[in-house]
């Protein structure tokens, strides 16, 4: 009879389930298709024991023990039994496993293996002969304790197969079973885009890694797994990871190479439930989130957990401070390359989710492609960076940090152009009171030095930033045209607190500065407005080329305008059209200062 959990949902045991076994010979596959009762293969292979036989306590598998090889299609003389469950459902599936021999003499070979695991196919690849699959092994491998995982296996293309390990490897902890056999358990499970994995002994230690460190062409040590406790997580693409058969998973228990492994019968179980409707688009994380859990509102995750670990369309962060403890990195995503994933806040209340360096060096870095961010305050650290491209920032207030409120630049000066950031869009987003030590540097906003093609800011805001406003800059090479639209800057040259009120800065305080160095870049400035800046509100800064059109200068200390150009053999380029000047000598910028900060 099924039993049920403290959920109360169905946990299925070995009895419950249709077992099957393969063998996977050289090259060649022996299927059985019955229940796991074993038949007696009409075909042996020399020098090769049985290799899976079941008593009334245990099932085990035996791996080849001459030519076993593992590689990244797959295993070669593996012995494994397994059972199909729908593509569709989320699964817990683990068992007390015991490790009758693996590496007991000598040095590993690199070809033994034991282990749960769950795979997308046990067909054999049609053109190669190979089993290819996208899988995901949790066990022993490699000579090593092991989490493994292999994705982007297609029906047609084996280009691109990235493999990802968690390996420990200090020959220190290399695992070896001699004398009395491991007896440990393991657990595997999927959920949603998440898999997660755990190996522990009897004494509940982690048998996985120790001193862990990623190995492969996919990802890097810092974001392919995460763990909390025994506990290790992958981010991976459910839709993919089901590409050779869409129906079904398949999961299971393996041993390669000269490898014996048991099974205990009575400790398999078996969780099975529906996918819900909108895993793996919406994942919820808070200041206090547990990384084991949900992720749905009532069971939030942390945020370094939301970010690294899931493959979620869209992570709402709900209200509260968030105090990362170093860089927070939006980097390369495995799923939805040419799609969004969005990052929210609140909408109706975007001041309420904020995102809090501490006034540490940290910063939020966009170093990948296509992330949105939307409703977050950012503050207190190095600002928002982004060094990626087709991003996007919307409704974001970015304040009181050490350096640029927010930045579109690649950090290496020599990086070839095509990695330069391209098509970054930041609209109806507010970068205020940033200052640096030296009071030179903190820009409200800056696409500069080393910026691609297609960078764009509409209606943002920037105010009391101790250099710019915004900061066009170029440096030896032309970067890309930048729009800015219905954009505003004010007070920038000055530095606020509310000990010392509102102090001119030591930093140039230009409202728009549109140039350097003499490069021409053809920059669009467009419905923009520049107030009571410490120096002038639109400036060339030597580009010999701009272009305003309906913009307004008010009160700016040097003057409404500055062009000048340097270096250049060609015609200047000033396109000015319906360019509105106004000085006031009542001005008073105290009193905009105040207004500006009630305002935003």
């Amino acid at each position: 009879m099924t039993k049920m959990n403290h959920d109360n949902k169905p946990v299925f045991t070995f009895e419950d389930l249709v077992w099957k076994t393969e063998y996977l010979g050289p090259l060649s596959l022996y299927r059985f298709r019955d229940t796991f009762h074993l038949k007696k293969r009409r075909r042996r292979i020399a020098n090769n024991p049985d290799t899976a036989r079941e008593t009334d306590e245990n099932i085990i598998l035996q791996g080849g023990n001459t030519t076993t090889k593992i590689a990244d299609c797959g295993y070669d003389m593996i012995a494994c039994c397994y059972t199909a469950l729908p593509a569709d459902c989320d699964f817990e599936l683990g068992a007390l496993v015991t490790v009758d021999r693996f590496l007991a003499d000598g040095a590993p070979v690199f070809q033994e293996g034991f282990g749960l695991f769950v795979r997308d196919n046990m067909d054999l690849d049609p053109t190669t002969g190979y089993p290819y699959s996208n899988m995901a092994l949790a066990g022993g491998c490699l000579g090593n304790a092991n989490l493994f995982i292999r994705s982007g296996v297609t029906e047609t293309d084996h280009d691109d197969i990235q493999n990802v390990s968690l390996k420990d490897r200090s020959p220190d902890h290399i695992l070896r079973v001699s004398g009395e056999p491991l007896r440990c358990k393991i657990r595997i499970q999927m959920d949603g885009q998440q898999f997660r994995a755990e190996m522990t002994d009897a004494e509940g230690r982690d048998l996985l890694a120790q001193e862990s460190e990623c190995m492969g062409n996919s990802a890097d040590s810092h974001s392919a797994f995460t763990k909390s406790g025994n506990i290790y997580r992958f981010a991976l693409d459910r839709k993919g990871f089901t590409a050779r058969d869409k129906k079904h998973l398949y999961v299971g228990f393996l041993a390669a190479g000269n490898t014996s492994l048991s099974i205990d019968k009575s400790s398999i179980e078996l969780m099975l439930k529906p996918a819900a409707a909108n895993r793996g688009s919406v994942l919820y994380a808070s200041p206090n989130g547990d990384p084991l859990a949900a992720g749905d509102r009532e069971h939030p995750v942390d945020l370094t957990t939301a970010i690294t670990n899931s493959s979620a369309d869209t992570i709402h962060l709900l209200p509260g401070r968030y105090v990362p403890e170093s860089d927070l990195i939006l980097g390369e995503r495995y799923v939805h390359a040419d799609s969004m994933r969005i990052i929210t806040g609140d909408p109706e209340n975007p001041s309420a989710t904020v995102i809090d360096f501490a006034g540490s060096d940290h910063a939020l870095k966009i170093t990948g492609d296509y992330w949105a961010l939307k409703n977050l305050t950012v503050t207190n650290g190095m600002g928002i960076q982004i060094s990626g491209s087709h991003n996007r920032l919307t409704h974001c207030l970015s304040s009181r940090h050490k350096e640029t409120g927010i930045l579109i630049r690649h950090p290496d000066n020599n990086a070839n152009r095509q990695d330069w950031p391209s098509f970054n869009k930041i609209a109806d987003c507010v970068s205020c009171l940033n200052c640096d030590d030296s009071e030179r540097n903190a820009d409200g906003f800056a696409c500069k030095v080393t910026a691609g093609a297609g960078n764009e800011f509409i209606r943002c805001v920037s105010f009391l930033n101790s250099d710019d406003g915004f900061d066009l800059f170029t440096k030896n090479r032309a970067i890309g045209k930048v729009k800015l639209t219905s954009c505003k800057s004010a007070l920038n040259g000055y530095r606020y607190s509310e000990e010392e009120g509102l102090v001119q800065a030591k930093g140039h305080g230009t409202g728009f500065k549109l140039g350097g160095s003499g490069v021409r870049v053809r920059h669009l400035v467009r419905n923009c407005v520049a107030e009571g800046n410490k120096d002038c509100g639109f400036t060339s800064n030597s580009n010999p080329s701009i272009r305003l059109i309906n913009c307004t200068a008010r009160n700016n200390q040097k003057g409404s305008m500055r062009f000048y150009y340097t270096g250049t053999r060609q015609l200047p380029e000033k396109v000015v059209i319906h360019f509105k000047t106004d000085h006031d000598p009542e001005f008073d910028k105290e009193l905009l200062c105040q207004k500006l900060l009630n305002e935003y």
